[in-house]
Formats: C-alpha cells, sequence, structure tokens
C-alpha cells in the first residue's frame, strides 16, 4: 500500500505540520496555495494528511465515477456525536438503505405540497415584522427555517422551540470554529468546559426529539417523511434509534443550511440596492398586489438567480471532506488509503477560468442558460454524485419563497455594516451578527 502522494504543498513545522498558519484564517490558507499549487496539492495537521482537489474534472471523478472508493471525512464522522448515524454521516450499505427510505419526501411530487405549507409559515412570520423594526436576520432565518422543515416534512410544531433550538445550535457551530482556532486541537471527548456545554447539548435534544416523534406517531399516517420512517420500522426493521437520528439530523442540517444562506443573500440585497429593484420589479411583473401562489415560483427566474448568486459566494457548507478507503487513482495522482481529501466550493466558486468578476455578487450571471455553459463541479453548492444534498431542489423553493415574499412586503437595509468576516465552522456564518431594518412597502 503507498503511503505518500507525489503532490507538492506547504509543510509547515516538523510537529503540527500547517496547523498554525491553517488555524489562523482556513479560508485564506486555501485560496492562497490554490494560487500557488494549483488544482490538487497535499498538507499536513499534526499526523493527519489531506489532498486538496479543487479542479470540476477530478471532482467528477470523486464524486462520482470513484465515489465508493471514498467514506464521510474524520472530521463529518465526528458529528456523530451530535447527529447520530444519519444521512450526513452514515457511509455504505446503511447510507445507502436511509436513502432509499428518505428519499421520497424529496421528489418533485411531493414539493408541491410542501411549498404551500412554506407560504402559510413564511406569511405568518414576515407578517410579526414591523415598520422600521432592527431585525437579527439569522434568528429570523432560523424561526422561519425550522418551522418549516418542521411541518413539511414531519407535520411537527417546533415553534416554542425555535430559540432553545438556536442557542443549541449556536453553542455547537462556535466549538466547532473554536476546535480549529485553537494552538492545540481539543476533540469533542475530551471533558473541557466548553465540551461537556456542547456534550449536554448532544443529551438533550435526543429527549426533545423523542417527545415530539411520539406526539406525532399517535396522529397515524400523515403521508410525511416521518410516515415513511414509522412504515420502515413496520417493514425493514430499523430502529427507533435510527428513526431519532434521521429527524434530529434533518431538522438540525435542514434549517441551519438555508438560515446561513438566506442570511448572506439579506445582507447581499441590503448591499446591492439595484438587485433589491430587480426583484421588486420581478414581484411586479409576475404577481403584482396579490398574494404569493405556488404556480409562481418558477416564474421568479431572478430572484431565484440571487439563490444561486448566494450560494456561489457563501456556499453555507464550504467544503465537502472524503476520506479514502483504498488506494485511488485520480487524474494522474495516486491516493492512498486513510487520506483525508478536501473539495472547497468557496475556492473553486471564485474561479476566474468559470466566473466573470468572480468576487462580486452578480444574479444576472445565472441567465441564458450559463450554469449549462460552465463545467458540471465549477459549482457544486449541494456536493454532487450519488451523495449530492437530498434538499437540494427543496431547498431552492424554501430561500426563493422566502426573499420573494419579504422583499414584497418590505425594503431591507443593513443597520450597521461589520463587513463580510466569516465564521468557517459547520456551516459558514458571518463573523458578526448581521443586523437590517425593514420598512413597508
Amino acid at each position: 500500500m503507498k503511503t505518500t502522494m507525489d503532490l507538492p504543498g506547504p509543510t509547515g513545522n516538523w510537529f503540527s505540520g500547517s496547523w498554525p498558519e491553517f488555524r489562523k484564517d482556513m479560508l485564506g490558507f486555501f485560496h492562497k496555495y490554490t494560487s500557488i499549487y494549483g488544482e490538487m496539492y497535499q498538507f499536513r495537521l499534526f499526523a493527519m494528511r489531506f489532498c486538496v482537489v479543487n479542479s470540476p474534472q477530478l471532482l467528477h471523478e470523486i464524486f462520482v465515477e470513484k465515489n465508493d472508493s471514498f467514506i464521510k471525512s474524520w472530521n463529518m464522522r465526528q458529528l456523530k456525536m451530535a447527529f447520530g448515524n444519519g444521512l450526513v454521516t452514515s457511509s455504505g450499505e446503511f447510507w445507502k438503505q436511509q436513502h432509499r427510505i428518505v428519499q421520497p419526501a424529496f421528489r418533485r411530487s411531493k414539493l408541491h405540497k410542501y411549498a404551500q405549507q412554506m407560504i402559510d409559515i413564511i406569511d405568518k412570520v414576515v407578517g410579526e415584522w414591523q415598520d422600521g423594526q432592527s431585525l437579527d436576520i439569522h434568528g429570523e432565518m432560523v424561526k422561519m427555517t425550522l418551522q418549516i422543515v418542521s411541518k413539511t416534512l414531519f407535520n411537527i410544531d417546533t415553534e416554542q422551540d425555535v430559540q432553545k433550538v438556536k442557542d443549541s445550535v449556536d453553542v455547537i457551530v462556535k466549538q466547532f470554529a473554536s476546535i480549529t482556532s485553537s494552538r492545540i486541537p481539543i476533540p469533542f471527548i475530551v471533558p473541557t468546559p466548553q465540551n461537556l456545554k456542547v456534550m449536554k447539548i448532544f443529551f438533550q435534544f435526543p429527549r426533545s426529539a423523542r417527545r415530539m416523534i411520539r406526539a406525532r406517531k399517535e396522529r397515524g399516517n400523515l403521508d410525511d417523511l416521518l410516515s415513511d420512517l414509522f412504515r420502515a420500522q413496520q417493514e425493514l426493521g430499523i430502529t427507533d434509534k435510527q428513526v431519532l437520528d434521521e429527524v434530529f439530523t434533518l431538522l438540525v442540517v435542514g434549517h441551519e443550511t438555508t438560515a446561513t444562506s438566506l442570511t448572506w443573500a439579506f445582507y447581499l440585497i441590503a448591499k446591492h440596492p439595484h438587485v433589491q429593484q430587480k426583484i421588486e420589479e420581478e414581484l411586479q411583473r409576475v404577481i403584482g398586489q396579490r398574494n404569493i401562489e405556488v404556480e409562481d415560483i418558477d416564474k421568479l427566474t431572478y430572484t431565484s438567480n440571487v439563490v444561486r448568486e448566494t450560494l456561489r459566494l457563501y456556499p453555507p457548507l464550504w467544503a465537502i471532506g472524503r476520506e479514502s478507503i483504498e488506494d485511488v487513482q485520480i487524474g494522474k495522482q495516486l491516493i492512498p488509503k486513510g487520506v483525508q481529501v478536501l473539495m472547497v466550493q468557496h475556492v473553486v466558486h471564485r474561479d476566474a477560468r468559470y466566473f466573470d468578476e468572480p468576487q462580486k455578487f452578480l444574479p444576472e450571471r445565472w441567465e441564458n442558460g450559463f450554469e449549462k455553459k460552465i463545467p458540471k463541479y465549477a459549482y457544486f453548492p449541494f456536493g454532487g454524485g450519488p451523495r449530492v444534498c437530498i434538499g437540494n431542489h427543496y431547498n431552492m423553493i424554501e430561500s426563493t419563497l422566502i426573499l420573494a415574499m419579504a422583499i414584497q412586503k418590505f425594503r431591507v437595509q443593513i443597520l450597521e455594516d461589520r463587513g463580510t468576516a466569516l465564521l468557517p465552522s459547520i456551516t459558514l456564518q458571518p463573523l458578526h451578527k448581521v443586523e437590517i431594518t425593514v420598512q413597508k412597502r
């Protein structure tokens, strides 16, 4: 078995490799060394060897052609402590079984029903906003997206639990970020005061979820994802723990990634008044003075492109990791078993070979079939291959509706622009709170 790679890359120091530089600015690290070494290079963090791949052609090999040679990355597997063995963290045959159970809930035939439920919830939350009010927009997006995923997929009401969930997820996100900024990374299993706080959340969440699942089960078959999971218990023998893991995973991941990307979307819209104006014009042209309906979604092309451009600049899952489970040839390079392979959307999405003026927020770039003109994996906010995000279409519908319904009723402005400093943790969050003011139309 080969144990080394014939790749260039930073050497770092003899003990921790590139850790001192990496922890100070992770995203800057990847941008810097991609500009120096190109589309494929290696680096070391302590004893762990990493290979960074930023070529769309090579990403296709990893995601599609040789997907079976990889499992989830080491750091993603650490999330099993939080999410159990759900879709996000599982691999192999177990993942395939769970994917078959969950996938029908995200078929296009179900999305029409979900869209109407989304509209009802968005209308309620946006209807609570007051003229001239200042909003913590991430908090508002968490409130909205958590209620949406709970209602559409599980027919569960989580309105009373929103603040508890938000506070808990904030603690987990900040702790993941602090691990990568420490002089020496301390895993979750080490009982530091902060880790104990996180572990308490890991134990509390399942208890709350079990209560919600029991209450929901008493209501019988409601043609939702939970009904599919209950059916799989009877037909396939999946355990209560597996049901809990999937519910917990989809509740947390299903709202947090969308809430984060929408936070960035509102920030960018508020910073670019001409974009806000174009959304307004599209809404006036397509909808006029009436309320948004499900049939309008496909006609809101500019608003959808605002979502796409936000996901390009600030993909909530800013990098995807895999671990090779065997020696595998990628391009001309043999990657040994046990190497952590990183594919960094934040770098690829800003590559000037594929995107003109890549640092600029230009929703109109997506017009005239632009996505079909670039290599398939030059843009991959939802990953790719068999493990592409199961909720990608769901996410696009939800995000488009939230932006459209908010802008239809309010103009948004930044209350205090603290810049775009980033907190690359589980998701790519703003380092500082994003506060906006809303003014009624």
